[in-house]
Order: structure tokens, then C-alpha cells, then sequence
């Protein structure tokens, strides 16, 4: 998909199920972490859309540090965008690695997709909302009804600025 100073960005593969962090199975990580379920994402995922949730290696040495990409989001009001997704694993985190991704996978979605993006995020993660900022996102949603998204907690919808 892309690659930066630090970093490989590209499609998973079978193999990488193994390479995640124990640590790191939460709700999110379970496709990604079964062979099977993996191999079946690829093929339906990436074939059909040609973007999805991409594995994230830093570069040296080569070694699987998170995952990034972009998804179709459930958005209130009929917003139209593609979601921005990053989960860099713990023992990587604090080290740019997710800023650098997210940069790669705006500018690929520009690009090859032509898409504008957004991201949910809950409000309290200030590393994450300072990301969105960083990006050219702005806040153009708050929910903090659960029954809404789902998800508990308050959560903001970052949106890319119009130009």
C-alpha cells in the first residue's frame, strides 16, 4: 500500500495471525488473529473494496507493529466517508508510528480512492483526538449516548476540513 521513512504498509497475510501480540486481542484484533477468519477477510476484503484494515511492519527490523486502514463507517446524518482506523500494539506505541501511518493512508485514500475520511474516537483519548488534528480533521460530531454508537462512553466523529 504504501511505504514510509519507518514503515511497510501493505494487505495482510495468513501468516501474520501468529505475529500479533497476545496482549492484543481485544474485539478489534479477532479477524486478525485466526488463520482461517484472516484468510477469508483477504479475500473477500481487499478484492471486493481495495482498502481495508492493512497490517502496519516497521521497517528494521521487519517486525508486525499494528494495524491501520480504512473502513465503511455507520455515520449518523448521511455523511458519506470512509473511516480511518489505527492500532499500533503496545510495545510500539509513542514513537510516531501511528501519525506516519495514518499520513500514508490519508494520502493513499486521496489518491487511489478518492475518498475524504473520518474517525471516531472516544473522547477521551487525547493522543488519538491530537492525531485527527494533526491530519486537517475537525470535529463535526459529539455523541455521548451510548444507545447511538453502541460503544460506551462519549465518543467525537473527526472529519477532514473542506478545502
Amino acid at each position: 500500500i504504501d511505504e514510509t521513512e519507518l514503515l511497510y504498509i501493505r494487505e495482510f497475510v495468513k501468516e501474520d495471525a501468529e505475529n500479533i501480540p497476545e496482549e492484543e486481542y481485544g474485539k478489534e484484533e479477532e479477524i486478525f488473529r485466526d488463520p482461517d477468519k484472516l484468510e477469508v477477510y483477504i479475500k473477500n476484503q481487499y478484492g471486493f473494496y481495495e482498502y481495508g484494515t492493512w497490517a502496519v511492519l516497521k521497517k528494521s527490523p521487519s517486525l508486525l507493529i499494528g494495524m491501520a486502514g480504512v473502513s465503511n463507517p455507520t455515520l449518523p446524518d448521511d455523511l458519506c466517508w470512509l473511516e480511518l482506523g489505527y492500532h499500533i500494539f503496545k510495545p510500539y506505541r509513542k514513537n510516531g508510528y501511528a501519525t506516519e501511518a495514518a499520513k500514508a493512508i490519508l494520502s493513499y485514500s486521496h489518491e487511489v480512492l478518492s475518498a475524504r475520511l473520518c474517525a471516531w474516537i472516544e473522547a477521551k483519548n487525547k493522543a488519538s483526538c491530537a492525531l485527527a488534528e494533526s491530519l486537517g480533521m475537525e470535529v463535526v460530531k459529539v455523541i455521548s449516548d451510548q444507545t447511538a454508537t453502541g460503544w460506551p462512553g462519549a465518543y467525537l466523529l473527526y472529519a477532514e476540513k473542506m478545502q
